[in-house]
């Protein structure tokens, strides 16, 4: 049941619907309550861009290669519970770790961390 012939679409009792439309596309499914993909290898996603809307949770080790960047939502914008390692500097507020310097009571300044 498609108003448009470029459409095939399968209707399910629950109220799931997959869509697709060969002459755009698109590969739509709506109405699901779960979805799992599983495969004995590998599963890639082939995009210049993918949006998660709700939470993603990841059980394994999450590996990136292209950096990382974010905003803040309500509260801490990264909470980590555990150790982090850094093999470069950490920059907060424009403040160096690895090369900020403290007043020393006498005018001068401390060395950078070792």
């Amino acid at each position: 049941p498609s108003s448009t012939p470029d459409e095939h679409v399968i209707d399910y009792p629950d109220g799931a619907r997959i869509a697709y439309n060969h002459a755009t596309g698109a590969l739509t499914a709506i109405g699901i309550q779960t979805a799992t993909v599983q495969a004995a290898v590998s599963v890639t996603l082939d995009t210049p861009r993918t949006h998660v809307t709700g939470e993603l949770e990841v059980d394994g080790l999450l590996t990136y290669k292209a950096g990382m960047q974010g905003t803040g939502g309500d509260g801490a914008s990264a909470v980590i519970d555990g150790s982090v390692t850094v093999t470069g500097d950490v920059v907060a507020g424009g403040i160096s770790l690895t090369g900020h310097t403290h007043d020393e009571h006498d005018g001068g300044a401390t060395g950078a961390p070792k």
